[in-house]
């Protein structure tokens, strides 16, 4: 795969604090910030991140708030013990150039593929999990 010199208006950053989602993602997946709240799940054999589609009031659910405050653009979702606890202890962080796949239908909104692991077709072990998507280049 290769990015791009616009790969910031495309792709997600995780670190200890949460994950970081540009104004671009967050218009293609159609999740609002300060509105909407999502769940986080996560696949470690393919070590990939998803976030659900909007919920309403679980209590395992994420606000995303805006990534940049001034601007009210792109988002964040405020995970910290999920990255720290979780994330942290399985790969480094903080993931730069995260290409997001945008899934089609069901529970997930976004996939994030933290790490290529090189003996899993990650699209393949993706849909027969019944999650199946576009990549957002």
């Amino acid at each position: 795969m290769i990015i791009s010199v616009n790969s910031c208006k495309t792709t997600c950053r995780v670190s200890v604090d949460g994950i970081m989602l540009p104004q671009f993602v967050i218009e293609q997946s159609g999740l609002r910030p300060t509105i909407d709240r999502v769940e986080i799940g996560y696949l470690p054999h393919i070590k990939c991140v998803l976030i659900s589609n909007r919920i309403e009031g679980s209590e395992r659910s994420f606000l995303i708030s805006y990534l940049n405050i001034r601007c009210n653009t792109g988002g964040k979702i405020n995970c910290l013990s999920f990255c720290k606890n979780t994330l942290n202890h399985v790969i480094e962080l903080p993931k730069r150039e995260i290409v997001p796949m945008l899934i089609n239908g069901g529970k997930w909104r976004l996939a994030l593929i933290l790490e290529q692991t090189n003996n899993i077709n990650i699209t393949e072990y993706l849909q027969q999990h019944d999650i199946s998507g576009t990549w957002i280049l």
